[in-house]
């Protein structure tokens, strides 16, 4: 159910918790568009394991994020539907994390 992810890597550190993990060290955990839509969705496949009883968010290294990272800002800049999707990825992300069983 957690595969395919490119951004995300997840750990159990013992029965029951699951370890989602930004993972990018090397440029701080920057979020670009693809770990963005990644985090939006990742709750509705984690809300379908019946063996995960909590989940903890963190980074990778050092830091947790640096945020959204400046590509993924460029490629918003003056392209419409760019933006459009991130905005709804934002709110899908906020949304799935509340309704996060």
């Amino acid at each position: 159910m957690l595969e395919g992810y490119q951004r995300l890597r997840f750990e159990t550190p013992v029965p029951g918790v699951l370890e989602v993990i930004i993972s990018d060290p090397d440029r701080m955990n920057a979020v670009d568009a693809v770990g963005h839509r990644e985090l939006a969705y990742v709750w509705r496949d984690i809300a379908e394991l019946d063996d995960v009883r909590a989940v903890l968010l963190r980074g990778d290294g050092k830091a947790f994020s640096a945020g959204g990272s400046f590509d993924m800002i460029e490629d918003m800049m003056g392209d419409a539907e760019a933006t459009a999707r991130m905005f709804e990825e934002a709110r899908a992300l906020v949304t799935n994390l509340v309704e996060f069983p």
